[in-house]
């Protein structure tokens, strides 16, 4: 297939472009392989356990059908399929799981799967002549139209928006910060079309019930969510911490939203224990400690051991700084982006300080991805008006070195520099949208005005209000023992590699708990019989109305 030749094709140019990208990735590759391939005595335990727990809730045979994604992340898979299985036994349907995976090389994975009574396969690539000849039929059809990134991000077919997972894929199939026209995207459009066509017949011809997957993200699995919601089929994301029931595009985000709405609906007593939590893990995470809310963070951006030298200029400009972000992972996992990527987003700022006086640093994550220094090497250019400054300066020293304004799309800078006096400025839809605690623009021209006058930019910042958001998004809405008698503790245990891994296994078999088991069975099935959008800490709940975002705004 022309996909797997471009990317067997890329790996080769990433090999040459950026040794460490392709080491790491390889790497990576590797590690996931053998652990997908050996099944281990854990593994094996693992199935019986599952077999034996789950025996008859899905069935063996039936016109209603559940699809859940395959992949290798077990403990995300672990609570997909307990999801399944609880929704199968009360729609009376047959799990199946689909991907593109390739089966002999994933013999863990297909174990697990089927312990937890997943019946059959759907491998997506798998068209017949037919759908193949109307494939090439819409390529031809669509192709010429692609001129730009835009035009990229705003295709639909057949009334399905399907640029945005094709934008998205490309970035992070070849570790590029935005889109070209060029034979990796015709990959990906053939790629994207083909399983649009998979799913448009399926869904014609299968009497599906619900979709299951990670995320909706991505042309693997949020075409197939966009099939379902067109069709009048519930997707469901559940996780760790919570579990999603999606109709439209971004549900899983839009729950920012509703925050306030949902905090003012608690007790008092209620909502007084949930700032005082707050107020104490924010606390431990400024004094540099891991503390399990940020469980996907490897180091602390507050180690009080990074300060050392004076990092920002002396001097009585304002001093700002950009903190930025992944360039080919997911930039619209929450939707409402003014721009294409953040590529395109760090080059308008770097516009921005050419016209202005103001003191411009740039700092990145202090664990980043491969390749993300030499990137912003080749947007800066020479004698930028922007400084590069070590990744593992803390925010501490740096307001202690003047530092005034923070810029972000939607990171969590957003609630971390407010909480220290810090003025932080948004470049669309984020976490904190409910709250006023940052600056939000409505859009990309009212965003330029705030940059270029920045100095009048001074909020008053209730701390109260920034407790409020942490507990709404990290306790309430995330909550503990969603699927796992406490799934911050498990992270902890086996370490963030650890949850895509066997090693995962060992840990739910030790911790298992009967009463919690019981107890997570009774919430999904309340959740299911809902209808509502969310299953947080308290419930079953659906977001405040009207709380619905759009992909992208301009």
């Amino acid at each position: 297939m022309l996909m797997q030749r471009l990317k067997n094709v890329q790996h080769v140019l990433l090999l040459f472009r950026d040794p460490m990208v392709f080491a790491s990735k390889l790497g990576a590759k590797i590690s996931v392989f053998w652990d997908e391939f050996w099944l281990s005595s854990d593994a094996r335990e693992m199935v019986a356990y599952n077999k034996k727990t789950w025996a008859g809730y899905a069935k063996s045979d039936s016109d209603k059908i559940i699809l859940v994604e395959m992949h290798g992340i077990f403990t995300n898979v672990i609570a997909c399929l307990s999801f399944a299985n609880v929704l199968a036994r009360k729609k009376g349907a047959v799990i199946c799981s689909f991907g593109r995976e390739k089966w002999p090389l994933r013999r863990v994975v297909h174990a697990i799967y089927r312990s937890f009574n997943a019946r059959r396969h759907f491998d997506i690539m798998a068209l017949s002549p037919e759908q193949k000849v109307r494939v090439r039929g819409i390529i031809a059809d669509v192709r010429p139209g692609l001129k730009t990134a835009e035009d990229v991000f705003n295709l639909k077919v057949d009334q399905v928006h399907i640029g945005m997972d094709i934008y998205e894929s490309y970035l992070k199939e070849t570790s590029r910060p935005t889109v070209e026209i060029d034979a990796a995207l015709d990959g990906m459009l053939e790629f994207a079309v083909s399983v649009l066509v998979f799913w448009s017949d399926f869904f014609r011809q299968h009497q599906v019930v619900a979709a299951i997957v990670s995320h909706d993200v991505y042309i693997d699995s949020n075409i197939l969510c966009r099939i379902a919601y067109r069709d009048g089929v519930p997707a469901y994301l559940p996780n760790n911490f919570n579990v999603i029931r999606s109709c439209r595009p971004h549900t899983s985000t839009a729950r920012f939203l509703s925050y306030r709405y949902w905090f003012d609906r608690l007790s008092k007593d209620e909502q007084a224990l949930g700032l005082a939590k707050a107020k104490e893990q924010l606390t431990r995470r400024f004094k540099g400690e891991l503390e399990g809310d940020m469980l996907h963070a490897p180091v602390s951006a507050f180690d009080p051991k990074n300060e050392g030298g004076r990092v920002l200029r002396q001097s009585d400009k304002p001093k700002v700084l950009i903190c930025t972000h992944c360039f080919y992972d997911n930039p619209y996992s929450y939707g409402g982006m003014f721009f294409l990527d953040f590529r395109e987003w760090l080059m308008f700022l770097k516009e921005i300080a050419d016209q202005t006086d103001y003191d411009w640093y740039l700092k990145t994550h202090p664990a980043p991805l491969p390749g993300t220094h030499e990137i912003i090497r080749e947007i800066l250019g020479e004698n930028s008006s922007i400084t590069v400054i070590p990744s593992k300066s803390t925010p501490r020293q740096m307001i202690r070195e003047g530092l005034q304004y923070v810029l972000t799309v939607y990171g969590s800078v957003g609630h971390e520099y407010p909480a220290l006096g810090v003025q932080v400025v948004n470049a669309g839809y984020n976490p904190h949208v409910a709250y006023d605690f940052t600056w939000t623009p409505r859009n990309r021209e009212e965003y330029r005005q705030w940059l270029l006058d920045l100095p009048s930019l001074k909020k008053n910042i209730d701390i109260n209000e920034l407790y409020e958001f942490y507990y709404m998004h990290y306790y309430y809405s995330s909550f503990d023992d969603c699927v796992y008698p406490s799934a911050r503790q498990l992270a902890m245990s086996v370490g963030v590699k650890g949850l895509g891994s066997q090693k995962l296994f060992r840990y739910v078999l030790d911790h298992g708990d009967p009463a919690h088991h019981k107890k997570m069975i009774s919430r999904f099935e309340a959740f299911i019989d809902s209808d509502m959008d969310y299953l947080f800490l308290k419930g079953p709940v659906s977001g405040k109305p009207g709380a619905v975002i759009a992909s992208r705004v301009t």
